[in-house]
């Protein structure tokens, strides 16, 4: 008779179970192993316990970033490993130049709508293989070709790479010794430095069966956009020192969101697998006085705004795929929570609320799916869960962790490529209704100033809402992702769905509270402000009340729009708390 363990080491096989009996804390076999995992180390950093520790990688600071045009070159090595590693780059809509026969590439990037063009003749040296190019922004080159250079031969090759402003040098192969890299020019005015990896891939046993497809392609573009190493080997998790979390805390990059061990959160440890990601949120009302700025809630408390789980789900999503954008939100879930007495009855609220002096520890876990096509692009979507620790009556952290939202971060293309049109026309037009007194509603809700965003509110015929949404900084910081517009607008478009409710009432009787966001479509930066914000009630029966609602720039253009937006007038105020573990 087989034991469940039996069976589970027989899933894992024998990186599972290598993985199983290292020093580091990891999950017990059978739990979140699916397939072997990459690890990505410093060969020249000292050895842990006789074996490679596992370097950080720093996701938080903006890197190099690719987009549609961008030229990449290949020059030798197998077509196969090739197509892998080049397989999270080419949906952004590369230009290649590859060598004849590299048929599985060439295919691949076809199915990405890639342009393939031709490289070199087989008979050219490397050093002379960028002759016909005027642009390449990336070059991956075989080990052994590059070992075959001499000095002459690298000086020549960082010439070619200066004059077509390549930005990194990949040197890529399978094991072998390190290549001792030249030091790379001095750039010319205005272009950044040229960067030269070598990346040392060592083999996985046959027996724990291959590395999910996109993860080689994930780790060469994490290394290309983000790494700062010279020397980088990939090895099997099972033959490295793990790290209990693989990022750099960088707290100047990334306010917001930081990287979190398991134990720090729920204590779930997800290092079983590479395409998991944990991450961690202090939200408090004294470092971020918006945040104390929602509505009132009983006991001296205000309610959280929504935008502040959205901010930790896109950030958790930026850090986790960071040379990718956010493109789609889409199944956006609010889940209700309890507040600050988890234990005290007489404190319980429909919504998480924040007083002064306390920091709420929030959680966020992302899972990265496999490529896909969604509106004519392709995206990778991230699907994230965001938990709150629970506080006592007396405002100590528990053990137990309550979810808060869940949603799909659909991560794509950077924003100024994308073109979105409006569902309709009415945010185009001038207002059509009269104009009503939102300051009244504002004081009326308890909210404060930093998080008025809307004015010059109006409601017109068929219910639509139209307001102009000011800009509001304090909404999210204008950091690297400059994702705070969207923040704004979607926080605009709840704001605005909850004065209709009192403007002009439906006939599902409240109160209301938000259940979910179906889609939530980002498109360009705004030309200017203020936005023009519409909200139009689509549903108003059965218990529920459903919205759409976009937000226009001054020139027509669509920044962000929301379909499915879903109140529900009749759910239980106080839900069952879920368990941490």
């Amino acid at each position: 008779m087989a034991t469940a363990g039996d069976l589970a080491r027989a899933a894992a096989g024998a990186c599972g179970e290598a993985f199983a009996q290292s020093e580091a804390k990891g999950p017990a076999l059978g739990s979140y192993v699916r397939r072997p995992f990459f690890v990505r180390c410093d060969p020249e950093a000292p050895l842990a316990d006789g074996r490679p520790a596992e370097a950080r990688l720093n996701c938080a600071r903006p890197g190099l970033a690719f987009a549609h045009g961008s030229v990449a070159a290949v020059f030798g090595g197998s077509d196969a490993l090739c197509a892998e590693l080049l397989a999270s780059l080419m949906p952004l809509g590369l230009d290649l130049r590859l060598p004849e026969g590299f048929a599985a590439t060439a295919a691949l990037a076809a199915r990405y709508g890639c342009r393939v063009l031709g490289l070199c003749l087989p008979s050219v040296s490397l050093e002379h293989s960028l002759d016909a190019a005027s642009r390449v922004d990336l070059m991956l080159v075989d080990q052994e070709a590059a070992r075959a250079l001499d000095e002459a031969g690298w000086t020549s090759l960082l010439r070619a790479l200066t004059r077509v402003q390549c930005a990194v040098l990949a040197i890529a192969g399978i094991g072998g010794e390190p290549l001792s890299l030249p030091e790379p020019p001095a750039p010319a005015a205005g272009r950044p430095r040229l960067r030269l990896v070598h990346i040392r891939i060592f083999p996985w046993e046959a027996a724990a069966g291959r590395p999910l497809p996109s993860e080689l392609g994930d780790l060469f573009a994490r290394e290309v956009c983000q790494g700062t190493l010279s020397r980088v080997d990939w090895r099997p998790a099972g033959t490295v020192r793990l790290l209990a979390q693989p990022l750099v805390d960088d707290a100047d990059a990334s306010p917001f969101v930081m990287p979190a061990a398991p134990a720090e959160t729920d204590g779930e440890d997800v290092r079983a697998t590479g395409m998991i990601l944990k991450t961690r949120a202090l939200l408090s009302a004294d470092g971020e006085p918006c945040l104390g700025q929602g509505p009132r809630l009983p006991h001296a408390r205000t309610a959280l705004p929504h935008f502040a789980w959205l901010r930790v789900q896109m950030e958790a999503a930026s850090l986790h795929l960071p040379w990718l954008a956010p493109a789609v939100l889409a199944d956006l879930r609010v889940m209700q929570a309890d507040g600050l007495g988890e234990g005290h009855a007489g404190e319980r609220s429909g919504r998480a609320g924040m007083a002064r002096g306390l920091v709420r520890e929030a959680c966020a876990s992302t899972w990265a799916g496999p490529w896909m096509l969604y509106r004519g692009a392709f995206v990778r979507p991230l699907r994230g869960r965001v938990r709150l620790r629970g506080l006592s009556a007396s405002g100590r952290r528990t053990g137990r962790w309550t979810d808060m939202s869940t949603g799909i971060v659909f991560m794509g293309a950077p924003a100024a490529e994308r073109e979105l049109a409006p569902l309709w026309d009415a945010g185009l037009k001038p207002a059509s209704g009269r104009e009503l007194d939102c300051a009244e509603w504002y004081r009326r809700q308890g909210i404060g100033q930093d998080l008025q965003l809307l004015s010059r509110v109006s409601v017109g015929p068929g219910g639509i809402l139209e307001a102009d949404l000011v800009r509001r900084n304090v909404v999210a910081l204008e950091g690297a992702r400059s994702y705070h517009v969207w923040l704004a607008a979607v926080e605009g478009m709840l704001q605005g769905a909850a004065m209709a409710f009192d403007f002009a009432p439906p006939r599902v009787q409240g109160p209301f509270s938000l259940s979910k966001i179906g889609v939530v479509l980002l498109g360009r930066p705004p030309c200017g402000w203020p936005l023009r914000l519409a909200v139009k009630r689509i549903w108003d029966a059965q218990g529920v009340v459903h919205c759409d609602a976009q937000a226009i720039d001054p020139q027509g253009g669509c920044v962000a729009c929301a379909t499915n937006i879903e109140f529900d007038g009749a759910r239980s105020a106080v839900p069952a708390d879920a368990d941490g573990l």
